[in-house]
């Protein structure tokens, strides 16, 4: 839950300007997003989230190019990136959300 409550709080602080937030990115966060965004519309009835995926790279990439107002990430956002976005007069944010793991199961007949 603390992962809701994290994307809550986010939501609720870019909601303070502006009545809608859009969120595009990873689909590992995707799910989470989307039930987040629900519950915080549900709170806030004049606000309009939209959650799309496409990947880490779609989301920081729109980010860049001030086409979404947060980034889901499945990694961390490269230096490459960070001084795009600096360049471009902007900061960004680093929030982690929550942690994935990943285990590789093999047969043993598997050669």
């Amino acid at each position: 839950m603390k992962v809701r409550r994290n994307l809550l709080i986010a939501l609720s602080l870019l909601s303070l300007g502006a009545n809608a937030q859009r969120i595009k990115g990873s689909d590992t966060v995707l799910p989470v997003a989307q039930q987040t965004a629900e519950r915080f519309m549900n709170q806030h009835p004049d606000a309009r989230v939209t959650v799309t995926g496409g990947g880490t790279g779609v989301g920081i990439s729109a980010l860049m190019d001030n086409t979404t107002d947060i980034a889901m990430a499945s990694r961390p956002i490269k230096f490459s990136e960070k001084m795009k976005i600096k360049a471009a007069g902007e900061e960004v944010n680093e929030v982690i959300v929550a942690y994935d793991a990943l285990a590789v199961v093999v047969h043993p007949s598997n050669p």
